[in-house]
């Protein structure tokens, strides 16, 4: 037996058609959606419980480990965390580094890292435990990772946290291997994994990966090395 929850209304959302959706990572109840307008709308269950409004559009939203934070990559560039409450999204800080639209974001399992990829190739790691404060926020490579030939279409941590995959408009993947010191060398690059760009590249046990793209093809990749 399957159920699902409508979200929404049924003449759509207030703030116009969905643009991306991020599902809790705990509480399977929870779901917040970007709206086309510029809203945030939260949900648990079928009954939205909160909605704000950005400055700008947002591509991609994350939730953390236990669902406390919401992370908004924005199309100016900026991320806006949020903390989750019962019927509040609160603005906890903003994060200021990526110069163009923020491309895809996800939080570490662990908890401790949030990694973030926009429309310019670069990809960069902020350490979650600054985010209490406002005014400083720790970002661990300071010049970013900057080694794909095109936009970053999704980044995605291992089960583990030890490993970042990251999939591109440039039709690579690259699997980033040093989340202590981010040192750009432990790396391993695909190249050309999918013909006209990767959609997402998901990494699973036994040094599997698991990707999709524009060729309409699901592949996976074992690492030998």
């Amino acid at each position: 037996e399957t159920k699902s929850n409508q979200y929404g209304y049924p003449n759509g959302f207030d703030g116009g058609s969905p643009i991306a959706l991020a599902a809790g990572t705990r509480d399977s109840q929870l779901a917040a959606i970007s709206t086309y307008h510029g809203n945030v709308c939260l949900f648990r269950g079928s009954r939205q419980v909160a909605q704000l409004t950005l400055e700008c559009k947002s591509k991609c939203l994350a939730f953390n480990v236990d669902d406390s934070l919401l992370a908004v990559g924005l199309e100016n560039g900026r991320i806006d965390v949020y903390s989750v409450g019962a019927s509040a999204l609160t603005l906890k800080t903003k994060l200021a580094k990526h110069t163009a639209f923020v491309s895809a974001l996800e939080f570490s399992p662990d908890g401790r890292l949030l990694a973030s990829a926009c429309n310019n190739r670069l990809i960069y790691f902020w350490q979650t435990s600054s985010f209490s404060s406002p005014s400083v926020n720790t970002v661990c490579n300071s010049r970013g990772h900057r080694f794909h030939d095109s936009a970053v279409n999704s980044v995605r941590f291992s089960a583990d946290s030890t490993v970042l995959v990251s999939a591109g408009l440039d039709q690579n993947i690259i699997v980033w291997r040093d989340m202590q010191n981010f040192d750009v060398h432990q790396r391993v690059k695909l190249d050309m994994c999918h013909i006209g760009g990767v959609f997402d590249a998901i990494p699973i046990e036994n040094n599997t990966i698991v990707s999709c793209g524009f060729d309409k093809n699901i592949k996976v990749w074992t690492l030998t090395a």
